[in-house]
């Protein structure tokens, strides 16, 4: 009985990490993370987006400074700009 629990829980395990690895995902989507970070920089922009399309100032700030470029590079520096 005991030999036959140790193989399921192996058989489990490598179904997990088969996933993992044909999921596409680098495995480092923790908080912290490479694709964390990404997702967050990435709401960001939407967020920054939105803002400027909600204040009139999509595609071109009043300064002439493309939009989508300036939340880019507000995101890039903190995920949380916007």
């Amino acid at each position: 009985m005991m030999g036959k629990l140790v193989l399921a829980s192996a058989g489990f395990a490598a179904a997990a990490v088969a996933i993992v690895a044909l999921s596409g995902r680098s495995g480092d989507d923790r908080p912290g993370g490479r694709v964390a970070d990404h997702d967050a920089r990435v709401a960001c922009i939407g967020r920054g987006v939105a803002y400027f399309r909600e204040t009139g100032s999509w595609p071109r700030l009043g300064d002439g400074r493309d939009a989508f470029s300036v939340a880019e590079e507000r995101c890039a520096r903190t995920p949380t700009a916007f």
